[in-house]
C-alpha cells in the first residue's frame, strides 16, 4: 500500500489517521516572575484551569512524509529524505469538544516531485472533524472523521480523477497518556492506495517540562492493519512501529517552536522485478527510515484575538 496520510498528520491533539500525533492538555501555564502566564500549549508545566484553546495554526518540514510506517515520497528505498511542508490549522469551537481542520502535505525535494503529485500522492488535501468525549477527564475518546482528497493528480497517471478516500475513526484514551486508535480507510477513488484497509495502533506519549519555557515531547506506538482476507497473509506495510521525540520552545504566550527526531519502520516482503526478474529479499535496514522536522506555530485561547 502506498501512504495516505489523511487527517492532521503529525501534531495535534485529537490525532487523525496518520498514526503520528502530540495528545497534549489544552492549555498550560507557567510562571514568570511573581506572575502566571499562559504558555502555548506544547509546553507543559501546570495546568490552566478555565482557559480553551480555540485555534491553532502550525506548519512543518521534515526530511521524510512517513505514514504508517511507510516513507510515502520514496523512490526505491525507505531511508529516502525528500521533504515535506505540512500545514495545519484546527479551529474548536468555544465552549465545546469539537474541532474542525484543515491539513495538507506538499513534497519540496526529489526528482520525483512531479510524478507523486501526478500519481495522487503529492499536494495531498485534508479536512476532518472530530468530536472529544470526556475532554478534561481522565478516560476520553476522540471521535474522527476526515476526507483526504488529491485534487491535483493527473487521470492518466492515477488511473481516476482525484483521488478520493474518507477514514473514520475513534481512540480512547487514559490521561493524555495512553491512546488506542482504532479506524477504518475507505476509498472511494482509490488511485494509488490498492485497498481499503481497518488500522489499530496503540502508543504512549509522555511530556517533560524543562524549565519555563521547554518542553520534551516523547511517544512510540505501532500498528497494524487489516488489509483482507486471508488475515493470516502479510502483506507490504501491514505492520508498523513509530518513535519521536520533540522539543518545544515557547518563544512567546501564543508562539512556540521544536524540533523532532523520529524513527519509523514498516515490513516488507519480498518482491520480484517485472524487467529484470530478479527477486528483492528485504532485511531489516531496507524496512525502516530515520527522519528529521522542524515546526512553528501559534495557539490562541478563546477571547485572545
Amino acid at each position: 500500500m502506498l501512504g495516505v496520510a489523511g487527517g492532521l498528520l503529525a501534531a495535534r491533539a485529537a490525532p487523525a489517521i496518520a498514526g503520528e500525533s502530540a495528545g497534549e492538555d489544552p492549555v498550560q501555564q507557567g510562571s514568570d516572575g511573581n506572575h502566571t502566564v499562559t504558555r502555548p500549549r506544547k509546553i507543559v508545566t501546570e495546568t490552566a484551569r478555565g482557559h480553551e484553546l480555540e485555534l491553532e495554526m502550525s506548519v512543518e518540514v521534515a526530511s521524510a512524509y512517513v505514514f504508517r510506517g511507510y516513507n510515502v515520497f520514496q523512490a526505491n528505498s525507505q531511508r529516502e529524505q525528500k521533504w515535506v511542508q505540512r500545514p495545519l490549522v484546527v479551529w474548536t469551537a468555544p465552549g465545546s469538544a469539537l474541532s474542525l481542520g484543515y491539513a495538507g502535505a506538499y513534497q519540496l525535494t526529489g526528482d520525483n516531485l512531479v510524478s507523486n503529485v501526478a500519481v495522487g500522492l503529492g499536494a495531498e488535501q485534508d479536512l476532518f472533524a472530530s468530536y472529544e468525549l470526556g475532554k478534561g477527564a481522565p478516560f476520553g475518546v476522540t471521535n474522527e472523521v476526515v476526507a483526504v482528497a488529491y485534487p491535483a493528480a493527473d487521470k492518466r497517471d492515477a488511473g481516476t480523477a482525484t483521488p478520493f478516500f474518507i477514514s473514520a475513526s475513534v481512540e480512547p484514551r487514559y490521561r493524555q497518556r495512553l491512546f488506542f486508535y482504532v479506524g477504518y480507510l475507505r476509498g472511494f477513488r482509490h488511485g494509488p492506495l490498492d485497498r481499503d484497509q481497518v488500522y489499530v495502533n496503540p502508543r504512549i506519549e509522555k511530556q517533560f517540562a524543562i524549565g519555563e519555557r521547554f518542553e520534551l515531547a516523547l511517544q512510540a506506538g505501532a500498528g497494524v492493519k487489516i488489509l483482507g482476507l486471508p488475515l493470516a497473509r502479510v502483506r507490504d506495510n501491514m505492520f508498523d512501529a513509530l518513535a519521536t521525540a520533540t522539543l518545544y520552545c515557547a518563544l512567546t504566550d501564543v508562539l512556540y517552536v521544536g524540533a523532532k527526531l523520529g524513527w519509523a519502520w514498516t515490513n516488507l516482503t519480498s518482491s520480484r522485478d517485472a524487467e529484470t526478474g530478479q527477486v528483492f529479499h528485504p532485511r531489516f535496514g531496507d524496512e525502516y527510515v530515520p527522519f528529521a522536522g522542524l515546526v512553528a506555530g501559534v495557539e490562541f485561547e478563546a477571547g485572545d484575538r
